[in-house]
This record gives C-alpha cells, sequence and structure tokens, in this order.
C-alpha cells in the first residue's frame, strides 16, 4: 500500500512539473505584425528586434521577459533613440489565433 502511494505521488509531481513547464513557455516566438503593417516584433529567446516603417527598415534590437502572473511584459533597449519603446505594457498571447497583444494592439504571428 505505501508504494502505491508513493507511486502515486511520483505521478502527480510529474504531472505538475509539466503543466509548470508548458505554463511557462508561454511567450512569444517569431515575427509580429500590426494590421498596417508598419510594426513588428521579432522574438528569439529573451530577445526582441521591433521594426517600423513603411518598408520595416527602421530597427532597433534589445531583451524582454514576461510576467504572465500580471500580464505583462517588459522591453529593454540600449539604443536611446529607441528608449520609447522600453519600460512594461500590458501583454496578451492567443496562440490559437496567433496573435499577441501588447498595450492594447493586435500584432499578428507572420506565417
Amino acid at each position: 500500500m505505501k508504494k502505491t502511494l508513493t507511486v502515486v505521488g511520483v505521478i502527480a509531481v510529474a504531472a505538475v512539473l509539466c503543466l509548470v513547464l508548458v505554463g511557462c513557455s508561454a511567450v512569444p516566438n517569431g515575427t509580429y505584425v500590426d494590421s498596417t503593417g508598419l510594426f513588428s516584433y521579432e522574438f528569439s529567446g529573451n530577445n526582441v528586434t521591433i521594426r517600423a516603417g513603411k518598408t520595416l527598415s527602421v530597427s532597433y534590437s534589445g531583451t524582454y521577459s514576461v510576467n504572465k502572473e500580471v500580464d505583462k511584459i517588459t522591453f529593454t533597449f540600449g539604443d536611446e533613440d529607441a528608449s520609447k519603446y522600453s519600460g512594461e505594457f500590458s501583454f496578451a498571447q492567443d496562440k490559437s489565433a496567433g496573435t499577441v497583444t501588447i498595450a492594447g494592439t493586435v500584432y499578428t504571428k507572420k506565417k
């Protein structure tokens, strides 16, 4: 009986760890573009590149982190020109729709 409880306990712990790991991976990956096509975020690991303009030719690289507990994303850009993009913003991700919402603007993942 004790052995059965131990096995059940180990399985329960493993299941919880799997759920935690899946939940923690809820960060964007890939390129997301706004509806105008004039602004995009490219996420890779903890790095982000923002691009702006008609040809998305203006770009700034930095880092980001997501705090899912409070639905916030924090961007850090070293370039002085990109300082207006640094800071903490509201964040939501809908993986099934392929979108992220940052500071109220919806960005759709490029295929």
